[in-house]
């Protein structure tokens, strides 16, 4: 007995195609299997209602002589193709998807080129699911009679699949951007019963401040040219450094309305983020691409803009500085951890990668802070500072605008829809595993050292692995 796949390349799986599929499954007496991928079963809680007893959330395991595999092309939504490996067991009449790989394009694109991109990168022949059952008549009894039976509603699992792997900021809800500032979050937190992030000041910074400063060439501060409400939050920024000299005895951190100028510390002298007076605040601020950045966003969305000056504390060990990641955005899921990396992700640390008992430490550490304090400062993203015997919030932001750094965003949405105490099959706490020199040149946190300009020649072809290998000019220490 052997099944009969059909190959092409112009033909997407289109919704209507999907509820043909599902008709002739059903009517056959053949149950459908829906996976997030071969690890991950879909919960039974993420079924649209109307597919509930439809689709089946069990996992199973299928004699391989009995199975076919084959792969599909959905058409979810205009310009999003989903790539499907599909797996029928005749024997014991199971059919399973298991979503491969999403293209999205928000451009007007060919429909064929998106299939094209697909078929190529994943080196497999397409076949249609409805094909493979038309050829194997004998095995499916496809007739007429199928259009007439009863067809479940499947727009919502389009919806569904299309929340999964989608364009990021459809998963992580560009609504909520705005909510994530530290006008929305850092007084809520500095006035928390117990101490949970770095004290400082907030500044709010008017919209002539931008006009006549940030949006204008140049890095020096010109008095006489300033209007009398940026003269004066020029003045109250000043007054207050001076008069807590001692509570920034050590100097001071900004942070804009939403980024802190990490980019931008190679125009410091002190090669950091670390200020102590107005005008290299300023300098550091003008030079920032993400400040930049943060100033568009909020003209945007008609948001004002403000400044967040926090005691510079360099004892903090960096070691011990992570990234949560927050799940729970969605009505079908409690708020979880999703994962937890290292923050400084260029940094080897051999106890953090190697001692069983500190990673542990760590784990359960962050956990009981979130399980304690979740109910009141729950967030999407926060980083933090835990010296093994407390923890500090030190910055928060939407995982739409952040890096997932160790992590990356597929594995975080899977997280999320998966249930409680199952096993995710890796550990949850993520650090740099080598002492490579790759770490510093291959990710973000490049960014500071120099200026942007300069990130292409790092990026560029000019380094292969040997050079990588030897670069020693960065004193990232």
């Amino acid at each position: 007995m052997h099944l009969y796949g059909s190959n092409h390349t112009k033909n997407a799986f289109s919704l209507g195609n999907t509820r043909s599929f599902v008709k002739s499954i059903l009517a056959n007496d053949y149950r459908l299997e829906f996976f997030l991928n071969d690890t991950y079963r879909l919960d039974n809680k993420y079924v649209p209602g109307e597919l509930r007893g439809i689709i089946n959330c069990e996992r199973i395991n299928i004699d391989e002589e009995h199975l076919m595999i084959n792969h599909s092309v959905f058409s979810l939504k205009k310009h999003v193709f989903l790539l499907l490996k599909l797996k029928i067991d005749k024997k014991n009449k199971i059919i399973q998807l298991f979503p491969i790989e999403i293209k999205y394009s928000q451009n007007e694109k060919n429909e064929y080129s998106l299939i094209e991109e697909l078929i190529v990168e994943n080196n497999i022949e397409i076949a249609d699911p409805i094909s493979i059952l038309e050829k194997n008549f004998d095995y499916f009894h496809l007739n007429e009679a199928l259009e007439n039976l009863f067809t479940p509603n499947l727009d919502s699992l389009m919806d569904f699949i299309f929340f999964i792997w989608a364009a990021d900021d459809e998963f992580w809800d560009k609504n909520k951007l705005c909510d994530m500032g530290i006008s929305k979050w850092y007084e809520r937190l500095s006035n928390y019963k117990s101490k949970v992030t770095i004290d400082g000041i907030l500044f709010n910074i008017p919209d002539s401040l931008i006009l006549e400063y940030f949006e204008l060439d140049g890095f020096d501060i010109n008095y006489e040219a300033l209007s009398e409400s940026s003269r004066k939050c020029l003045e109250d920024i000043n007054k207050s450094i001076r008069e807590n000299t001692e509570f920034f005895s050590m100097g001071f951190s900004p942070k804009f309305t939403w980024s802190a100028p990490t980019d931008a510390t190679w125009i410091n002298s002190n090669r950091s983020i670390c200020c102590r007076t107005l005008e290299e605040l300023f300098i550091l601020l003008k030079a920032s691409t993400k400040v930049s950045e943060d100033i568009d966003r909020a003209k945007e969305g008609n948001i004002s803009n403000v400044l967040l000056l926090r005691e510079y504390v360099p004892t903090l060990n960096e070691m011990f500085e992570f990234r949560v990641f927050i799940g729970g955005c969605s009505l079908h899921s409690e708020y979880k951890i999703l994962g937890i990396s290292q923050r400084h992700i260029c940094y080897y640390y051999k106890e953090l990668s190697e001692n069983f008992k500190l990673r542990t430490d760590i784990k359960s550490c962050i956990m009981e802070f979130f399980l304690y304090s979740k109910k009141e400062l729950i967030l999407e993203l926060f980083d933090i500072f835990n010296n093994k015997l407390s923890i500090l919030i030190i910055d928060v932001q939407p995982l739409l605008h952040a890096s997932p750094l160790l992590f990356n965003l597929f594995e975080l949405k899977l997280n999320l829809l998966t249930e409680e105490g199952t096993e995710l099959g890796f550990d949850i706490l993520r650090t740099t595993e080598n002492n490579s020199t790759k770490n510093m040149i291959n990710n973000s946190y490049l960014k500071g050292f120099v200026p942007d300009e300069l990130l292409s020649v790092s990026n560029s072809d000019f380094y292969n692995n040997e050079t990588l290998d030897k670069l020693e000019w960065i004193d990232y220490k």
